[in-house]
């Protein structure tokens, strides 16, 4: 329950943890939890996305110009293959998702 009470101008007492008391806690009742999981979020997902834009991507465009690709298929045994981490099958499967996209793009004659 919110540390401050009703004094915080909510009759929801626990908003300030997300409504989530099981998974979160500021007894001091300083931190916007919500606020705070949003900005971490959003910095996670651009950095993914720079990655993938100046790393992945253009390794996978090259890999398709020269031929190593045909049809996305390795990254998708390779997302499923045993003993691949979760982080690799997240990383799999963003490679997957993003050369169906450049093959795409290629098919269509951009």
């Amino acid at each position: 329950m919110d540390p401050i009470g009703f004094n915080a101008g909510d009759v929801n007492l626990f908003r300030y943890v997300g409504n989530s008391t099981t998974n979160a806690s500021d007894p001091t009742g300083a931190w916007p939890l919500p606020l705070v999981i949003t900005v971490v979020t959003g910095v996670l997902a651009l950095v993914a996305a720079i990655h993938f834009a100046h790393v992945e991507m253009p390794t996978i465009e090259k890999d398709i110009q020269d031929g190593k690709i045909k049809d996305c298929e390795q990254y998708k045994e390779l997302t499923f293959s045993e003993g691949t981490s979760t982080s690799g099958r997240v990383t799999y499967i963003m490679r997957y998702c993003m050369c169906k996209i450049i093959l795409a793009f290629h098919n269509v004659g951009f």
